[in-house]
């Protein structure tokens, strides 16, 4: 069964219509892109029954979808402290302060590092810094992605390090 139908034609200056045949007999015209009734309901049908079935698994099975929520903001309270957990002065949810004394930093700068990684810093960086603070440079301070760091040396106390929320 082949259908016929009007193609439109540009004929030198004006429109023709002529009866034209599909080669396989199906009728495209006002079709969107080629496709059939069945064909359309046939998607139809199966995006409602992957949609029912979807709702119908996270219903019973308490399956969830990824969403793209952002990742949780790393904090001080999570940090991972490791062995620095015995130098710890004091911990909150807004600052942390490390007292490193004497030898201590060089056999915990591990652990520092894996803390200034955590909190967004450029560990090598900060860390090299750290080790080659001196007495008299005072203060020194760096900034991370999710907090800051103050720090000094004291050949009596050692470091001490501050670590704030931003």
């Amino acid at each position: 069964m082949t259908m016929e139908y009007l193609r439109e034609s540009v004929d030198s200056g004006g429109t023709t219509q002529t009866p034209s045949r599909h080669p396989r007999g199906i009728d495209t015209h006002g079709s969107v892109s080629g496709m059939t009734t069945i064909t359309k309901l046939s998607l139809l049908v199966l995006v409602v029954v992957g949609g029912l079935t979807l709702a119908i698994n996270t219903y019973v099975h308490g399956v969830h979808l990824p969403t793209m929520s952002s990742p949780a903001k790393p904090n001080l309270v999570d940090a991972p402290l490791g062995a620095l957990s015995s130098d710890v002065e004091s911990h909150d949810a807004g600052s942390l302060t490390i007292t490193l004394s004497g030898a201590s930093f060089g056999t915990r700068q591990a652990d520092v590092t894996a803390l200034l990684d955590y909190l967004g810093f450029n560990s090598s960086a900060v860390v090299a810094r750290m080790e080659n603070t001196r007495a008299l440079d005072g203060t020194q301070s760096d900034k991370g992605r999710y907090a800051s760091v103050h720090w000094n040396y004291s050949p009596d106390g050692g470091h001490n390090l501050v670590f704030e929320s931003v």
